[in-house]
């Protein structure tokens, strides 16, 4: 009994830590970030489950009589049943495999191993499984800060290798990603764009596009720029040195971790900040935040997304002026951002650039939510198609995706 009780322990055990891993990295190893998970519904149901309660009640009673041991085994068979079913179905939570993640996955093992020794101290490391690895990547950060600090400067000196390269910052609480995305389509109609990928608006995530992506070939390098606490900002902005800045919207994403509405917009208006005196600067007009910014701006500024008549339709027409701005005209800009467009079936009346109206009676396919950047396509109940489109999300990004 005791073997299969340590069996089924190790799948679920395993599957713990692979949890807790994918929760430390999905968070960027931010402390403030990984702490204000727990605020969340989500996060709170972590530690307001029954099971859990029910497996400390568990952990009291097996010191006072060994019959509890049957119902640990069937508590551990059916996790196993659970882990089993959601790696057949894809649905378990993992990290990606990096050597970081490699790393404090195998020393966490280890220190699973040292609780073989009885029942009780298996359901002890059950218990503590949050904390062991959440040490564990507290351990390791010093390492990791050296390791960061290296790849910066490595990109920083990397980067001074280009001069020419004109660089476009793109920050904000939300729209980044999507500006991003509608601005690379556009300007790779004339010139040779590098962007960031997805995840990639770090500071170790920018430093690795630009060692590992940037070419001699390249004109433009269209950057977004993601932080969760003041001096974030400045610091991409130094690794990267855009001359152009792109402030999509502010609201009050990761206020937890800026800690107020005014660090939020302090730190956003640093990229603006960064910008040398021969740069230029965009706002969207939809956003109360960055006007008030606009007005204070005294290099050369624009004011984008005035004629938007729907949510999010700022992001294309921020796009726009950025690509007008840099000369092209008018002509090759409606060309690119009709493409963009090309998948949609049309109802409504066409737009200068382009026809954004769905048809929801038509059959919907995963191409044409393209341009909902990180959005997944799910099949619901009764022939229903979910767009499931809450990665990082925040009032702004849900309404405009509606």
């Amino acid at each position: 009994m005791i073997t299969l009780l340590t069996i089924f322990w190790a799948v679920r055990t395993a599957k713990a830590l692979l949890f807790w891993v994918y929760l430390w990295q999905l968070k960027d190893y931010h402390i403030g970030r990984f702490v204000d998970h727990f605020r969340t519904a989500k996060g709170k149901q972590i530690f307001l489950s029954p099971l859990l309660y029910g497996k400390i009640v568990l952990f009291g009673a097996l010191f006072l009589s060994a019959q509890f041991i049957v119902l640990l085994l069937a508590l551990y068979a059916l996790e196993t049943l659970q882990t089993v079913k959601q790696a057949v179905e894809r649905k378990l939570l993992k990290p990606v495999f990096t050597a970081k993640t490699l790393l404090l996955l195998a020393v966490s093992v280890v220190a699973a191993s040292g609780f073989l020794q009885s029942p009780p101290a298996l359901l002890l490391f059950d218990l503590l499984i949050p904390i062991v690895v959440s040490f564990l990547v507290l351990l390791f950060q010093p390492l990791a800060v050296i390791a960061r600090n290296r790849i910066i400067a490595k990109a920083r000196k990397k980067r001074e290798q280009f001069p020419n390269l004109l660089v476009i910052g793109i920050t904000g609480s939300y729209g980044k990603t999507t500006t991003k995305e509608f601005l690379a389509r556009i300007l790779s109609k004339k010139f040779k764009v590098l962007k960031t990928k997805e995840h990639q608006n770090s500071e170790v995530g920018i430093s690795n596009c630009i060692l590992q992506e940037l070419k001699p070939e390249h004109q433009v390098f269209v950057c977004e720029m993601g932080a969760y606490n003041r001096g974030g900002i400045r610091l991409l902005s130094s690794i990267a040195k855009p001359t152009i800045g792109v402030l999509t919207g502010i609201n009050e994403q990761h206020m937890a971790t800026f800690g107020s509405q005014e660090n939020i917009i302090k730190a956003k208006y640093e990229l603006i900040e960064s910008l040398p005196k021969d740069g230029v600067a965009f706002f969207n007009a939809q956003n109360r935040y960055c006007v008030e910014l606009y007005n204070k701006t005294n290099i050369k500024k624009v004011l984008y997304g005035q004629t938007a008549s729907f949510r999010g339709e700022e992001n294309v027409l921020g796009a726009m002026a950025v690509a007008k701005e840099l000369g092209m005209t008018d002509e090759e800009i409606s060309g690119a951002v009709k493409k963009i467009y090309e998948p949609w079936p049309s109802f409504g009346t066409p737009s200068p650039y382009g026809d954004m109206a769905i048809n929801v009676a038509r059959p919907i396919k995963a191409k044409q939510f393209a341009f909902i950047p990180g959005a997944k396509i799910q099949k619901g109940k009764d022939g229903f198609t979910v767009i499931e489109a809450t990665y990082s999300a925040n009032p702004n990004g849900v309404m405009a995706a509606l």
